[in-house]
């Protein structure tokens, strides 16, 4: 479970002796704990028997945001909304006018509409692949770069975000789950916080 870098970083295909029985979750620019805790609250009503979570997380996920827009992480499990109390309650915190709307299938289902055409006229873009990142053939120039790594503070983490991390240890916990974190390699850029980082191992 995790974002982009779970989803392409991670072959489940070499972390089982039992080809099929792992498989990826990632998800580009969404999988963050929201999403991972009610995904995973909504694989236990099928029986799949889920043995071992790899949670791929970073500490950025956690920091407080002026605004945070937790509909967009959980928008993709919209039809699901009846199918897990989990789910529900995240996505009633979301406010009285999501929880009205979430009472119409057509707002679960086609929510997104500019995000359903853009990808059906865009399905056979040559810019799309499901084969991983494509790497852009040329020479990077860096003498251009101007970057300065963040200053090495703490941060303050999002409650609701914390949250979901607990209810994923729990959901774990109470179904006999193995639980992983990875926090994968990071260049020392916003993902890299040294402060950050050890608050959330430390927590």
């Amino acid at each position: 479970l995790g974002t982009s870098r779970a989803k392409h970083q991670i072959e489940p295909d070499l972390l089982t002796a039992v080809k099929g029985k792992g498989y990826n979750a990632g998800v580009d620019g969404v999988g963050e704990d929201l999403y991972n805790c009610s995904h995973l609250a909504l694989d236990f009503p099928s029986h799949m028997q889920t043995k071992i979570v790899l949670l791929q997380t970073d500490a950025v996920n956690y920091i407080q945001q002026k605004d945070s827009k937790y509909g967009q992480e959980l928008s993709s499990l919209y039809p699901y909304y009846n199918k897990s109390m989990i789910l529900h309650n995240y996505c009633n915190a979301l406010g009285y006018e999501e929880r009205v709307k979430l009472n119409f299938e057509m707002y679960k289902f086609n929510g997104k509409l500019y995000e359903i055409l853009f990808n059906f006229i865009t399905k056979n873009s040559k810019a799309v692949t499901k084969n991983g990142y494509v790497p852009l053939n040329t020479t990077m120039d860096s003498s251009i770069q101007s970057f300065s790594p963040p200053a090495d503070t703490v941060n303050e983490f999002d409650g609701i975000k914390l949250n979901a991390l607990n209810d994923i240890i729990i959901l774990c916990k109470r179904n006999n789950i193995k639980l992983y974190f990875v926090l994968p390699p990071t260049f020392n850029n916003c993902h890299y916080i040294k402060g950050d980082i050890n608050k959330l191992i430390s927590y």
